[in-house]
């Protein structure tokens, strides 16, 4: 599923834009935009991944710590935590996950090829086949081999 194809939508709060790249009961995988500093909206009862996707480094504020991350890095919080976003250069991508707890729960590790079992996130593109964002599901092509990011929802 291409990124880029997936449909733009604001923020709650308005503060940014995110792409649903895939939904089920209880979870999200999307893929925001960040062009400024800007808070996270909070979601309460619900277990969050940040993984940013780049090209220039953030720092995130979760609780009053700061977290900086590279392109590639990722950290997890509770969504009714007070995040928020102060970015280091221009406007950025990360990967976001989320699952409401007592209805589903995620992981994520990076990976080089297919996880049995895992979605993958492309952390960077190839080219023609996929770009940095993009969600891989099964059956995966042969010799698929790369930077992702792999996601289990359970």
């Amino acid at each position: 599923m291409r990124a880029r194809d997936c449909v733009d939508e604001p923020w709650r709060n308005g503060a940014g834009r995110t792409r649903t790249l895939w939904s089920g009961e209880g979870a999200r995988i999307s893929v925001a935009v960040l062009e400024c500093d800007a808070p996270f909206s909070a979601y309460a009862g619900y277990d969050r991944t940040f993984c940013l996707l780049g090209p220039d480094a953030v720092s995130l504020i979760v609780d009053g710590a700061e977290r900086v991350l590279a392109p590639g890095q990722w950290t997890s919080f509770a969504g009714e935590a007070a995040v928020a976003v102060r970015l280091e250069g221009g406007p950025v991508r990360a990967l976001n996950v989320m699952t409401a707890r007592g209805l589903a729960r995620h992981a994520v590790q990076r990976a080089a090829g297919p996880v049995e079992g895992a979605l993958l996130v492309a952390l960077a593109g190839d080219g023609p086949r996929y770009d940095a964002g993009d969600l891989l599901v099964p059956p995966y092509p042969n010799g698929l081999a790369g930077s992702f990011l792999a996601v289990r929802i359970s």
